[in-house]
């Protein structure tokens, strides 16, 4: 398993634009709240970020020069020898487009923490299935004024070595019938539900096979999630997976759609032999935890339902 270098504050932290373009306020209350966790903050220029919105705003989302200015930066980041890291600045739309010239492109020699989740779960799981990069699911810099004060301060602990795991207990096994192991042995990947749907029969769908899968959404009614659930069991994609465990998934619809999503994911568990555990407070809810990715982690199964979680850090 790759081990980073913990971060300290003379580490440099690229910030990359490879979903939906944000604006030059955004970035700079985001860069200011990062800077106040006491890391250094490199930005896209400004001509780079008008350029994205300029397009965006004229419809151009789709055409190619767009889609390759963004990867051209990414490619930028991922590559430049004096950073440590990688940070999405916003998530919502278009890093599946850049997966073309990211399936092209070697693996740079000095490995690099990539930050994001919900559009950037699909780059996050190539980094993890194809390139054996560990990530955090950790929200994009347009959200970070969502998080606690505590759960930054836990992240920043976890970047800088000082917080050796992240832990998880309180969690609920939704399978009534499940009888197999009751400690599990593996490391955590996923991310978006909706993103690893999307990338179902794509050169850039990794197997999750021996893999413990993380899964969040937002915006979905039950019906599209249960949907969604059974298309990725059809094709296989939870084939071999040890369990899976599950973060927050917050409705679009009416107050009754949540208590209908609780179904969904309970009639899940009752097809499938392992394991499918509850109450990660991970994704868009209220409650946002870094998640380290392909670092070992260990599952525990306890007495009347209850499960525990225990995650590595990537950081040495």
């Amino acid at each position: 398993m790759i081990q980073y270098k913990p971060l300290s504050s003379s580490s440099v932290i690229d910030l990359v634009v490879p979903g939906s373009p944000v604006t030059i306020d955004q970035i700079q209350k985001a860069v200011q709240q990062v800077e106040a966790l006491g890391f250094k903050v490199r930005i896209p220029s400004t001509s780079y970020l008008r350029l994205l919105l300029t397009s965006y705003s004229k419809g151009q989302l789709s055409t190619s020069d767009y889609n390759k200015n963004k990867f051209k930066h990414l490619k930028k980041a991922l590559v430049a020898p004096d950073s440590e890291a990688v940070w999405c600045i916003r998530g919502g739309y278009g890093s599946q487009k850049l997966m073309p010239f990211l399936m092209k492109m070697k693996r740079p020699t000095k490995p690099k923490v990539f930050i994001g989740y919900s559009d950037a779960t699909v780059l996050q799981m190539f980094f993890n299935l194809k390139w054996k990069w560990p990530v955090l699911h950790f929200p994009v810099l347009v959200h970070i004024k969502d998080c606690s004060s505590a759960s930054l301060k836990r992240f920043k602990h976890l970047v800088q070595g000082t917080q050796k795991n992240q832990s998880f207990s309180r969690l609920k096994l939704l399978n009534n019938k499940y009888t197999g192991a009751r400690k599990i042995h593996s490391c955590l990947t996923g991310g978006n539900l909706t993103l690893i749907q999307s990338s179902i029969g794509t050169p850039w769908a990794g197997s999750f096979q021996s893999k413990v899968l993380f899964l969040e959404d937002i915006g979905e009614t039950a019906y599209r999630l249960d949907r969604a659930l059974w298309q990725m069991l059809n094709a296989g994609v939870f084939k071999g997976v040890k369990a899976v465990v599950l973060g927050d998934f917050i409705s679009s619809d009416l107050k009754n759609n949540r208590s209908q999503i609780k179904k969904v994911f309970q009639s899940f568990a009752s097809h499938v032999a392992f394991p499918v555990v509850e109450g990660i407070p991970c994704g868009h809810g209220s409650k946002k935890e870094a998640l380290p990715f392909l670092t070992s982690c260990s599952l525990k199964i306890q007495s009347q339902g209850k499960a525990s979680l225990h995650i590595a850090s990537p950081f040495n």
